[in-house]
């Protein structure tokens, strides 16, 4: 959904149980025409969504986010001035599919995720 189309990614880690990736935004999408014009951000909902599409193209599998025990938006992401971030994500598999993810470029943290999947 927004792989490809907001954001591009590469693999720079994959190992069962830890995903990395660096991530690059297209600062002109036009999601950034209404948040907001003339300071765009990158929506919260979009980078947890990135880190979900992430997971499931790298796991070939399809989720569906069942609970989110926590998530922090720690600082606002803008896409002329960050246009590659950092994704790390630590999945755990028993009892269903555990994430633990950030999102961050250098020592600035954008998003922190806690969240549990079922396939689809």
């Amino acid at each position: 959904m927004l792989i490809n189309s907001l954001c591009t990614y590469a693999i720079t880690k994959d190992s069962p149980h830890l995903i990395e990736a660096k991530i690059s935004i297209d600062a002109g999408h036009s999601i950034f025409e209404g948040h907001f014009p003339g300071q765009p951000i990158v929506p919260g909902v979009c980078m947890v969504q990135m880190m979900k599409e992430i997971i499931e193209e790298q796991r070939q599998i399809k989720l569906d986010m069942i609970e989110a025990d926590n998530i922090k938006f720690l600082s606002v992401w803008v896409p002329a001035i960050y246009p590659e971030v950092f994704a790390s994500i630590s999945l755990n598999v028993d009892n269903g599919l555990r994430a633990d993810g950030v999102l961050f470029a250098g020592e600035i943290t954008f998003l922190k995720l806690k969240a549990s999947f079922v396939n689809r």
